[in-house]
């Protein structure tokens, strides 16, 4: 990238990679539009309320697998999305990559992730998902802790789509068993749940990294996050429920 002419070409880098973002929106802004569900959505049956909440919370407690599913979302959101997010600007400020080089370094999580998706989409997923929902934090945790070892941009860049593949692996198997475990009247606070399990954490994350960065530097600090990822899959792998979840078919 350092070898790429931008005064001849009349472009720099940071501004193709900001049309790139433009048009990966662009794309999904179109599938959203044409993937969608019926317009004519069922009526309500109950208004929602403040108890209405908390016994939907009551209920994720109770049924078995919700509980572990949504703190393994938490830990990879807690992990991946802090490590890249804040990381890789830390790590290219240390390690002297460009702002190009650091952009391609993020973008590649997002190639990780378009492939791994293909892949499923194309093979379907696979018939025991409690196995690829454990082997998903397992491949994070080699990327994240090559990406804290990595010293030029290219071996970042790979780390990190490698980091985007363990993601698609994880959630994408992981929100159908925890669609299919959701009682259906509950559906839409269950889904609540699982998009606060995925923000949250950076409420708490967020300041410590800034602390962690501080102290014992940036390479520590994504090496803790894939080390953070683990337990993810340790919590997969004990989960009773999950291992006993009968086969379905790949798709």
């Amino acid at each position: 990238m350092r070898n790429f002419d931008e005064q001849k070409w009349g472009i720099s880098v940071s501004a193709v990679i900001a049309v790139l973002d433009v048009i990966g929106c662009a794309a999904m802004l179109v599938t959203l539009a044409v993937v969608h569900p019926p317009l004519e959505q069922p009526p309500v049956d109950k208004a929602v309320s403040l108890r209405g909440v908390f016994q939907g919370i009551s209920t994720a407690r109770k049924t078995s697998g919700i509980p572990t599913l949504l703190m393994c979302v938490a830990v990879v959101a807690g992990a991946v999305i802090p490590a890249v997010v804040l990381g890789i600007p830390l790590a290219a400020r240390e390690r002297g990559w460009t702002a190009g080089e650091a952009g391609l370094i993020e973008a590649g999580w997002i190639a990780g992730g378009i492939l791994a998706g293909a892949w499923f989409a194309w093979r379907g997923t696979a018939v025991k998902a409690w196995r690829p929902m454990a082997i998903g934090p397992l491949v994070i945790t080699v990327g994240l802790g090559l990406l804290a070892v990595a010293s030029h941009w290219i071996a970042a860049a790979m780390s990190t789509t490698l980091i985007g593949v363990g993601v698609v692996i994880f959630t994408a198997h992981l929100f159908p068993t925890y669609v299919s475990l959701a009682p259906p009247s509950m559906m839409s606070r269950f889904q609540s749940l699982l998009i606060l399990a995925q923000q949250a954490p950076q409420l708490v994350i967020n300041p410590l990294i800034g602390i962690a960065v501080t102290v014992f530097g940036t390479a520590p600090m994504i090496g803790a996050s894939g080390i953070l990822a683990l337990f993810a899959s340790l919590a997969i792998i004990r989960d009773k429920t999950l291992r006993a979840l009968p086969e379905t078919p790949a798709g």
